[in-house]
């Protein structure tokens, strides 16, 4: 399976903004699919690295009735336009057999991540800029906030993603340096295969 570069940065993009704030088992149904996070947090010793995911408050908008999240972004060591991620996705069957496995991308790397927060129109990721607190722009650094972002689960539909247990793993690099590291495990099944969710 090949994945494009902006696809692949896409994707990232709309899981972090749909999923990154749950740290317990959640689901959420799209077109007759269950998208169930198993598990999601910094990777196991990178809690204290140089770019933390915080405060991440997840509440209802009482017109509208939809989910809205706000977070916080740490960045205790500037990070320079050097800024890179490497993406790992393994794919096993649905009920998550060992034996099933697979990797569809491992290491795969992005340079010129900063690049990327300037395309900030009709992009995947376009709505993520709106509720920031202030531009998000090469050299990172301080405090970022997202504030009462709107959770759309409508351009997941088109996301090619068959019934399987996903393990993602989502890296962060300034200049060679581990900067951020996330697990995201997660869930996709069927209507009709239900009794696999968690």
């Amino acid at each position: 399976m090949k994945m494009g570069r902006s696809f692949t940065l896409g994707v990232f993009i709309q899981l972090q903004l749909l999923l990154f704030h749950f740290h317990y088992i959640w689901g959420v149904d799209i077109n007759n699919r269950r998208l169930t996070v198993k598990n999601l947090a910094m990777c196991k010793g990178t809690e204290n690295s140089p770019m933390v995911w915080y405060d991440i408050a997840l509440t209802r908008n009482e017109k509208t009735k939809e989910l809205e999240f706000s977070l916080k972004v740490n960045v205790t060591e500037e990070v320079s336009q050097a800024f890179s991620m490497t993406f790992t996705f393994l794919k096993c069957d649905a009920a998550g057999n060992p034996d099933s496995c697979e990797y569809l991308l491992r290491d795969y790397k992005k340079n010129e991540i900063c690049k990327y927060f300037k395309m900030d129109k009709n992009q995947a990721w376009s709505v993520f800029f709106q509720y920031l607190d202030r531009p998000l722009r090469c050299p990172l650094s301080g405090i970022y906030k997202l504030v009462k972002c709107p959770m759309k689960t409508d351009s997941l539909k088109y996301i090619p993603f068959s019934d399987a247990l996903w393990k993602m793993r989502f890296k962060g690099f300034d200049q060679g340096k581990l900067i951020s590291c996330v697990d995201l495990e997660l869930q996709i099944v069927s209507s009709t295969k239900r009794g696999f969710v968690g």
